[in-house]
C-alpha cells in the first residue's frame, strides 16, 4: 500500500526547499564570468520567452484554459501508471492515480474543493492538506531581488498543483522551462496534430537528463499544456508520458 503521508511529506519538503524542477524560488541565468562559468544554465529565461509557444503559452498555461479533463499515461522501465484528472480553474481539481496501469482496482484519489485538499488512500483512509497557493513565501521573499532582474521563473500553481500522479510538469509547463529547457540545446521541430489538436514539437538535447539523452515535447498551441513528452536514448524510446485523451472548455 502506498503511504500517502510520505508522499505529502516529500512534496512539502520539496516545496520548502525549492529544489530542482519543483523549486519555488525564481531562477535567473547569471552573467557568465570566470567566477560562475560552471552554471548549469545555458538558456536564459529572456531568450526562451522569445519563442512564442514558450513565452505566450507555456508561461501562461493556467490563464489559457478554464476547464481540463483527461487521462495521462506514463510508460517506462520504472513506472507504468494512469492518472485521470479534472481541473477547473483557478483552484479545483479531482484526480485519480492508478500506480499500476494493469490494475484499475487499486488507486488513490484526491480532491480540491477550493479550500481543502483531501486525499483518499486505497484503504479508505483520508488525509487533508491546504492547497498550494499561487504565490508562496519564498516568492514573497524574493520580490526585492526579482525587481532588479526580470529574468526569472515564477510558478503559477493556482491551487492546481496535484499531490498525486506525478503529472504536474505537464500541467504547469513552466516547471519544464525552469529545468530541462534551461539546461539543454533547444530545437523547434515544427507543428503537427495530436489528439486532434495543433501542437508544436520542441526537442531538448544535452540537458543532463537522468534518463536518456534527449527529450521531445508535444505542446498544445492554444494552452501551452504539454500533451506528450518522450525521453530517448539516441533513437530508442525509454520513457513516455502522454495524454491518452483530453478535453478543454
Amino acid at each position: 500500500m502506498l503511504n500517502i503521508k510520505k508522499i505529502i511529506g516529500s512534496i512539502v519538503v520539496g516545496v520548502t526547499l525549492g529544489v530542482g524542477a519543483y523549486g519555488y524560488m525564481y531562477l535567473s541565468k547569471p552573467e557568465i564570468t570566470e567566477a560562475n562559468s560552471k552554471s548549469p544554465y545555458i538558456n536564459s529565461i529572456a531568450e526562451l520567452k522569445e519563442e512564442p509557444i514558450i513565452g505566450l503559452k507555456m508561461f501562461e498555461a493556467n490563464n489559457n484554459y478554464g476547464y481540463l479533463s483527461g487521462t495521462i499515461v506514463k510508460t517506462g522501465e520504472v513506472e507504468n501508471s494512469i492518472t485521470e484528472i479534472v481541473i477547473a480553474q483557478p483552484d479545483r481539481f479531482h484526480v485519480k492515480f492508478f500506480p499500476d496501469s494493469n490494475d484499475k482496482k487499486v488507486f488513490i484519489e484526491a480532491v480540491n474543493d477550493g479550500k481543502i485538499v483531501q486525499i483518499k488512500e486505497e484503504n479508505g483512509e483520508i488525509t487533508e492538506s491546504t492547497p498550494l497557493p499561487t504565490q508562496n513565501i519564498m516568492e514573497l521573499q524574493s520580490l526585492k531581488e526579482s525587481s532588479k532582474d526580470n529574468n526569472e521563473v515564477r510558478l503559477n500553481l493556482n491551487g492546481t498543483f496535484l499531490p498525486i500522479g506525478n503529472v504536474n510538469e505537464m500541467l504547469h509547463p513552466e516547471m519544464y522551462v525552469q529545468s530541462v529547457f534551461r539546461r539543454g540545446d533547444m530545437n523547434t521541430l515544427g507543428e503537427e496534430k495530436y489528439l486532434e489538436r495543433d501542437v508544436t514539437l520542441i526537442e531538448i538535447v544535452n540537458a543532463q537528463l537522468k534518463i536518456g539523452n534527449r527529450q521531445v515535447f508535444w505542446i498544445d498551441n492554444k494552452t501551452g499544456i504539454v500533451l506528450k513528452t518522450v525521453l530517448y536514448d539516441d533513437d530508442a524510446e525509454v520513457q513516455s508520458q502522454y495524454f491518452e485523451s483530453v478535453e478543454f472548455n
